[in-house]
C-alpha cells in the first residue's frame, strides 16, 4: 500500500481567475451591502446580489462563446452602485453666517435616485456645538433641507464638516458625499464692539466731569485770589 500524503492546497484550476479577481469581488460585495443599507427598491437589490453570486460561479469564470467572465459581472455591479450613489449629494451654500451665538443652520441634501432612501449624516466642528452630530433620516426624491440648532463657541470663521453616509452603525458607515462649510460667527464681535463703545462713553463722561469740576474750582478760586 502506497503511503498517502495530505495535500496542503489544491492547485488552481486552469480557468480560475487570478487572486485580484477575488479581491475585487469581495470589495464589490461589501459596497453592494452598503448600498442595500440605504434601502433602494427590492428589485434593484436582488439584481445586484444575484450578479455577485453569479460572478462566483465556476461556469462564469470563462464563457468564450458569450465573451463574458465573472469579472464582467463584478465590474457592472460596481458601476451600477457607484452611479446610484453619485445621485446623492449636498448642494447649496458653502458659507453660513451666524448673527447670534445660538442660531439654526441649514444643510440641503439632494436625492436624484428617483426613490426614497435612508441616509446617515455626520457633522463635526471644533468651534460649533450642533444639537445632533450623527443621525439617520429618510429622504424622498428631490431636495430636502435639514435644519439644526447650533451654538457658536467663539467668533470668527471656522469650518463645519458634513458627511453623508450609509445608515449602518459605527465604523461600518460608508461615505457617500461630503462638504466643508465655512461658518462665520459675528455675535461675539458685536458684544466686543458694545463693550468697546461702552468703555469709550464711560471715559468721555469721566474726563468731561473731571474737566468740569476743575473748571468750577478754578472759577471759584478766581475772586478769592484777586
Amino acid at each position: 500500500v502506497r503511503p498517502r500524503a495530505i495535500v496542503d492546497a489544491l492547485s488552481p484550476a486552469p480557468e480560475e481567475p487570478p487572486a485580484s479577481f477575488w479581491s475585487e469581488l469581495a470589495a464589490t460585495d461589501e459596497l453592494t451591502e452598503h448600498f442595500a443599507a440605504i434601502e433602494p427598491p427590492p428589485g434593484l437589490r436582488q439584481r445586484l446580489r444575484r450578479a455577485i453570486l453569479v460572478a462566483q460561479s465556476r461556469s462564469w469564470w470563462m464563457v468564450p462563446s458569450a465573451g463574458l467572465t465573472g469579472r464582467d459581472f463584478v465590474s457592472e455591479t460596481e458601476s451600477t452602485v457607484n452611479r446610484e450613489l453619485a445621485k446623492i449629494s449636498f448642494i447649496g451654500k458653502s458659507e453660513i453666517v451666524l448673527t447670534s451665538r445660538r442660531a439654526p443652520i441649514q444643510l440641503v441634501l439632494s436625492n436624484e435616485t428617483g426613490y426614497p432612501i435612508t441616509l446617515g449624516v455626520d457633522l463635526y466642528s471644533e468651534k460649533l456645538e450642533v444639537e445632533d452630530t450623527s443621525f439617520n433620516r429618510s429622504f424622498s426624491p428631490g431636495t430636502r433641507t435639514i435644519e439644526l440648532d447650533a451654538v457658536a463657541q467663539t467668533s470668527g470663521t471656522f469650518p463645519l464638516s458634513a458627511l453623508i453616509v450609509t445608515p449602518e452603525a459605527g465604523e461600518e458607515r460608508h461615505a457617500i458625499d461630503s462638504i466643508q462649510i465655512q461658518v462665520r460667527s459675528t455675535e461675539f464681535n458685536v458684544i466686543a464692539l458694545g463693550i468697546t463703545v461702552g468703555a469709550l462713553i464711560f471715559l468721555v463722561v469721566y474726563y468731561s466731569i473731571r474737566a468740569l469740576k476743575h473748571y468750577e474750582r478754578n472759577r471759584a478760586a478766581g475772586p478769592a485770589a484777586s
